[in-house]
């Protein structure tokens, strides 16, 4: 009687193959770290990151910048909430962010 075995194929890769992999988690793993340390930014760590200090400004702890690469508009940043909040005109955007303050501050008394 003859048995017919099929050997079970075995993984063989080559040298540049592992290292492609390799470079792959460490990019991977790279991202993560920065993606987990923007997570606790604060409205001043977001200001350093502004590539000119006339592009931003904090205003009541919040992040407040003009985005006039793309959507032309004032934007806020909340780092309590991490919401981003948006409107064409500055004076809206801080009058918006003075009312979530003040709801706030008011909470805050009552507590």
């Amino acid at each position: 009687m003859e048995t017919n075995q099929n050997p079970t194929p075995t993984l063989v890769q080559d040298r540049s193959t592992v290292e492609n992999n390799i470079e792959e988690c460490i990019k991977t793993a790279w991202l993560h770290l920065v993606a987990d340390t923007v997570d606790t930014y604060t409205g001043d760590d977001w200001l350093s990151l502004c590539p000119d200090i006339d592009e931003g400004e904090l205003y009541r702890e919040w992040f407040v910048w003009y985005d006039g690469e793309v959507a032309q508009e004032w934007e806020a940043y909340d780092h309590l909430t991490d919401k981003r909040y948006a409107h064409p005109d500055l004076a809206m955007v801080k009058a918006f962010i003075d009312q979530v303050e003040d709801v706030r501050r008011d909470s805050t008394l009552v507590a």
